[in-house]
């Protein structure tokens, strides 16, 4: 990820990360991110707002583009789950899990 420091420095990259161990692994490098969730609610919440993000820009290339072109106003977005099992399959709260899993599922279709 240090390969695109520069690019996330100019704005061209924008990184969101996940990691439900309080933030021991991500917190380190945070300055590459635009936004680090470390608990279970705020996972699925950032994923649920990639989603909606995702959809928007569908939205606005629809008819136009199959290639999004990364600018400083719409960024390309780079999702980094640290341990993806601790948010879809290890999560107690059944209704959060399945949240989880169903945020996964439409960012990688």
């Amino acid at each position: 990820m240090f390969g695109l420091a520069d690019l996330i420095r100019r704005g061209l990259v924008r990184v969101l990360g996940a990691e439900l161990k309080g933030g021991l692994e991500l917190l380190m490098g945070k300055a590459l991110f635009h936004k680090i969730a470390v608990n279970p609610i705020q996972a699925v919440e950032l994923l649920e707002e990639a989603v909606v993000a995702m959809n928007e820009r569908a939205r606005m290339l629809a008819g136009l583009t199959r290639q999004h072109q990364a600018t400083c106003e719409d960024p390309f977005v780079l999702i980094l789950i640290d341990e993806l099992a601790a948010i879809t399959a290890y999560l107690t709260d059944r209704k959060l899990r399945l949240r989880a899993d169903t945020a996964v599922k439409l960012l990688c279709s």
